[in-house]
């Protein structure tokens, strides 16, 4: 199965031939040349695969924190509009539903409304007491994206 190891430590292949490839004849030294030359192909193209990589990897983690931002800003415009709604009491009127769904529509198409969010337009919706508005809420399709 596996040869001893002498008391030197070193294996019998390594004391018996040269260890450098300067020593080798010609004949021996294309074998080991082409034995060793793969790995130092290998070698290369990970180098340069790193290279390309590392460019597009930069880019697309700007590109998600340029996207966090935009997400970030819709986001407090929607709690911001939303707590100026609650501070009338809840939609009063048909102009403030058809705004508040085109926000939440518009956030929701962005990116998946948090729960923050959420709860905020909730609350909304429960300290509304006109009917005609909670029924504009619902044909123009508010309450599915909550």
């Amino acid at each position: 199965m596996h040869a001893a190891v002498p008391p030197g430590g070193r294996s019998p292949k390594s004391t018996n031939g040269p260890t450098s490839t300067t020593q080798l004849k010609p004949g021996s030294d294309s074998l080991q040349n082409s034995a060793s030359f793969p790995s130092q192909v290998k070698g290369k193209k990970r180098e340069r695969g790193d290279q390309v990589s590392d460019p597009v990897k930069r880019e697309r983690s700007s590109k998600m924190e340029d996207g966090d931002a935009g997400h970030c800003r819709t986001e407090s415009s929607l709690k911001s509009e939303i707590a100026k709604i609650t501070e009338k009491g809840g939609l009063v009127d048909y102009e403030g539903v058809e705004k508040l769904v085109q926000l939440m529509l518009r956030e929701r198409n962005e990116k998946k409304i948090d729960l923050v969010c959420r709860s905020m337009l909730a609350g909304v919706v429960a300290v509304t007491d006109k009917f005609d508005c909670l029924n504009l809420f619902v044909q123009l399709r508010g309450l599915p994206v909550l």
